[in-house]
């Protein structure tokens, strides 16, 4: 089995491999993501596993086992998740319940303000109360996070 971590954003998918207590980002030709339009889905990550069996020398990609964070939009995120797991082994990693472990991270540095104004990842604002999550529009006085800063924050 060859186990990677998937981060669903907007249009692209990030992978990363799990080492021990860290995650290694794995380029797909040489990028750091793989862009994918919303009216071909499907056949945008029929091609990425593809690419992915290429890159790690597997004869088929039943040898992959993915983790997909899925992005605030939860159709994309079921169509990849719904097309990966016909060919490899895929699971569901749940937005809101990340952004609570990684609020609750953040907070213990007052500095960002974090538990005042939540944190903003792709343009929604996750704020923690009484240890849930209320979202809301992008706030600018929100600490912004992207994916690869995300990703640092994953045990």
């Amino acid at each position: 089995m060859y186990p990677l971590f998937a981060v669903v954003n907007k249009n692209r998918i990030y992978l990363y491999k799990h080492l021990e207590s860290r995650y290694i980002v794995q380029s797909i030709n040489g990028n750091l993501y793989y862009e994918f339009h919303e009216k071909n889905i499907t056949n945008n990550v029929d091609s990425l596993l593809k690419l992915l069996c290429d890159e790690y020398n597997l004869e088929s990609s039943e040898g992959l086992t993915i983790d997909i964070l899925e992005s605030n939009s939860s159709k994309n995120t079921s169509v990849i998740l719904s097309t990966i797991s016909k060919q490899a082994s895929a699971k569901r990693i749940n937005l809101e319940s990340t952004m609570l472990k990684i609020l609750m991270k953040l907070q213990k540095n007052d500095q960002l303000m974090v538990g005042l104004y939540g944190i903003n990842y792709e343009g929604v604002n996750y704020l923690l109360e009484n240890k849930n999550i209320k979202t809301s529009e992008f706030n600018l006085l929100a600490y912004s996070l992207e994916v690869e800063e995300l990703i640092k924050y994953l045990d």
